[in-house]
């Protein structure tokens, strides 16, 4: 929410609106805690009217508004995204050539604004990471997990990228006696 309010106040604008959901949290609903782990909430609400949710697939792939059906069989949830293809690792081994891995970074996030946080580009946080948005997509009309009501075309997306430090170099470097 701070995000949001400024970068709405640096460009001089006003929400219409506010809506969003967590996902990859801890939920109670009665007596019941739900872990809800690669999944948001795909819920009705007391009244039993579903509930507005967004699941963004991946950075170039619509986001999808749904209302929630609240699927018992499902734990009422859906994926919060389209999930790994690859571990992190795999992906750029699969990828190892410096060369190769941009091309695949270019290709893939064409006519999407990345900026990258860290600075430099990672192959692991492009579409070619995730599962095939569609499929995703399809699963969750197929398994009745939430009706999709508008899809949102993403213009640009914000990512972690890559710091050239790998986390286990670092974690090995803090826990090295100095």
């Amino acid at each position: 929410e701070a995000i949001h309010a400024r970068f709405l106040e640096r460009i001089g604008a006003e929400a219409v609106a506010s809506f969003g959901n967590e996902h990859n949290f801890v939920w109670k609903r009665g007596d019941t805690f739900l872990h809800g782990k690669g999944a948001t909430p795909a819920w009705s609400d007391a009244d039993g009217r579903p509930l507005l949710g967004l699941i963004p697939l991946n950075m170039a792939a619509p986001i999808l508004m749904v209302l929630g059906k609240d699927n018992d069989e499902f734990l009422s949830f859906a994926p919060h995204g389209a999930g790994r293809n690859l571990s992190r690792t795999a992906l750029k081994r699969q990828f190892g050539d410096p060369e190769m891995r941009q091309r695949q970074i270019d290709s893939s996030t064409e006519g999407i604004d990345v900026r990258w946080f860290c600075g430099g580009a990672d192959l692991s946080e492009t579409p070619v990471a995730y599962k095939n948005a569609d499929q995703v997509k399809a699963q969750i009309e197929q398994f009745g997990l939430a009706d999709v009501v508008a899809e949102i075309q993403p213009l640009g997306c914000i990512m972690a990228g890559d710091s050239g430090v790998s986390w286990r170099r670092r974690k090995e470097e803090e826990l090295t006696p100095k």
